[in-house]
């Protein structure tokens, strides 16, 4: 006898429908958008699985606060994709480092630097520091005689002083000689 015909526009209203009457066949496909959702009415558990994408998310919607602790692994790192703009100041520590992968070849050119001290009378000793220049880092040394070898030379002392290398020595050839120390210095 109650038509749809007979019903006056707006004449149900929300207290007039029973609760559960309203089944998900009877809402018109599109019926619900934005405007008739309450705010955050869609929660979590609500959302199928995989049913959020990357096409669904707006720009910048995934920031540090959205990510979980330890949510970025490697795995989800493409190759390449930490570049040095992306390491943060102090970032790389020698712990961070593996054994043997970073060579001196890798921090820079290797200069030699020299000092001589030339025609070192026999039976004299001498010492002679090579210094590293400016920026220059001191990475190794070491000391040589050098002139025909009569007899056998001997280095006395070889090693570090700050950013330099000091070599000593005795002149047992017979015949002045010279003597040279060298540093190996990181630019």
């Amino acid at each position: 006898a109650v038509t749809t015909a007979k019903i006056a526009k707006e004449a149900v209203a929300e207290g007039k429908i029973k609760n559960d009457a309203v089944t998900n066949a009877k809402i018109a496909p599109g019926a619900v958008n934005t405007p008739q959702l309450a705010d955050k009415a869609v929660t979590t558990t609500k959302l199928a699985d995989k049913a959020v994408t990357t096409g669904q998310l707006g720009e910048a919607a995934v920031n540090v606060n959205k990510l979980a602790d330890k949510a970025v692994t490697t795995a989800k790192l493409l190759d390449s994709a930490v570049t040095n703009e992306k390491l943060a100041a102090n970032a790389v520590t020698s712990g961070k480092i593996q054994d043997g992968q970073i060579l001196a070849s890798d921090l820079g050119p290797v200069i030699i630097r020299t000092a001589v001290d030339t025609g070192v009378p026999t039976a004299t000793s001498t010492q002679v520091v090579a210094i590293c220049l400016g920026t220059e880092r001191l990475l190794s040394g070491g000391g040589s005689w050098s002139g025909a070898l009569a007899k056998v030379d001997l280095i006395k002392a070889s090693f570090p002083a700050g950013n330099s290398w000091v070599a000593q020595g005795t002149n047992n050839s017979g015949e002045p000689l010279d003597f040279t120390a060298y540093a190996l210095c990181l630019q």
